[in-house]
């Protein structure tokens, strides 16, 4: 499994700042939907703390069952898509 490192290099990501400080978790916001990522039972404590925060940041409280990305460089990593009220700052 890859590490979220390697695609903190994009612009999209760097950008947003919206990657966590191990590299464990991942959130995109666009159009008022966020998209949130983690590796299940390989995420650091630390960004499981700084999802949450994330997430409550964006007024989500709740998140549906995740999916689960089967190619690419997230292979393997859960996924959420969450319609929000709140803009990305």
């Amino acid at each position: 499994m890859s590490d979220i490192r390697s695609l903190a290099s994009t612009e999209v990501v760097a950008d947003t700042n919206l990657v966590a400080p191990n590299g464990g978790a991942l959130v995109f916001v666009a159009d008022r939907t966020l998209i949130a990522y983690d590796r299940p039972g390989e995420t650091a404590e630390q960004d499981d703390a700084w999802l949450d925060a994330t997430l409550d940041f964006f007024g989500v409280t709740h998140l549906p069952p995740p999916s689960y990305v089967v190619d690419g460089e997230l292979a393997g990593w859960r996924c959420w898509t969450v319609p929000i009220g709140r803009r990305a700052p």
